[in-house]
C-alpha cells in the first residue's frame, strides 16, 4: 500500500469512528445564545453542525489530491522525475488547490490541459525535463497548441492582461514560440523551470537562443501592457 493510500485509508477509518460529544449541541446552543427564538436557534444549530461536518471532511482530503489528479500519484511521477521530493509534490498540490480556488469553474479546463502537457513531458522527456524541439512535428504542434490554450489561465492567475486578447495571431504565435525556445535551452542544460541558469556555461549558440527568446517574450509582454493600458485609459 502506497503512502497516499495508507493516509486515505487511515483518514476514512478516523472519520467513520467520529462521534459527536453528547454536550456538543448544548455548547453550540450556548454560543448561539439563549435569547434567540427557539425556531431560529434550531436552524442556527443545524447550520453550525453542518459547518463542523464540512470541516471534518475537509481535513480528511489528502494533501496531494490536486497533484494526484494530474500526475496520478507521487510514486508515479517519482519514477519519471527522480529529482521531485515528497515536500515539493505536496507544495505543488497546494499551489494547484490555490489555482482551483482562484479560477473556480474554469479550473477543470486548465487541469485537463496540464494533465496532457505532463503526459507529453513524462513520455518524451528525460527525467521529467522536455526539449520541445525534440518532439516529432505532430506532437510538437499539439504541445504548442496546449501552451497557447493554457497561457490565458496563467495570465489570469498572475492578475495580468490576457495576452491572447491583445496580440494578433502572428504576435501570439511568436510569443509562444519564444517560450518553447526558452524551454529548449533549459532542457539542453538539464535545468528545471524556475531554476537559476549559469549563463557562463552556455555556448554562443545557446546564449543567442536564450537572449532572443527573452527579448521576444519581453516584447510581447510590452505590447500587451501598452495596448491594455491604452484601452483602459
Amino acid at each position: 500500500m502506497s503512502i497516499e493510500e495508507q493516509i486515505r485509508y487511515d483518514l476514512r477509518r478516523f472519520v467513520q469512528k467520529l462521534v459527536v460529544p453528547v454536550d456538543t449541541d448544548y455548547r453550540i446552543t450556548q454560543t448561539i445564545g439563549q435569547r434567540i427564538n427557539p425556531k431560529q436557534r434550531h436552524k442556527k444549530l443545524l447550520t453550525a453542525l453542518l459547518v463542523t461536518g464540512v470541516l471534518v471532511l475537509a481535513a480528511a482530503v489528502p494533501a496531494t489530491l490536486h497533484a494526484d489528479r494530474i500526475y496520478g500519484s507521487f510514486e508515479s511521477i517519482k519514477k519519471k522525475a527522480t529529482y521531485v521530493t515528497k515536500t515539493e509534490y505536496m507544495n505543488l498540490s497546494a499551489k494547484f488547490a490555490g489555482w482551483d480556488d482562484q479560477l473556480g469553474d474554469e479550473y477543470p479546463k486548465l487541469e485537463k490541459l496540464m494533465k496532457r502537457v505532463i503526459a507529453i513531458v513524462i513520455e518524451n522527456g528525460d527525467n521529467g525535463i522536455l526539449d520541445p524541439n525534440t518532439l516529432n512535428s505532430k506532437l510538437r504542434k499539439e504541445y504548442k497548441q496546449i501552451l497557447m490554450d493554457m497561457q490565458p489561465y496563467f495570465d489570469k492567475l498572475n492578475k495580468e492582461p490576457i495576452s491572447r486578447n491583445y496580440l494578433n495571431e502572428q504576435e501570439y504565435d511568436s510569443f509562444i514560440e519564444a517560450n518553447l525556445s526558452f524551454q529548449s535551452v533549459l532542457a539542453k542544460l538539464g535545468v528545471k523551470n524556475g531554476s537559476t541558469i549559469d549563463e557562463t556555461k552556455l555556448s554562443n549558440d545557446m546564449a543567442k537562443q536564450l537572449r532572443e527568446a527573452r527579448e521576444q517574450m519581453r516584447y510581447a509582454r510590452s505590447l500587451v501592457i501598452t495596448r491594455s493600458t491604452n484601452e483602459t485609459g
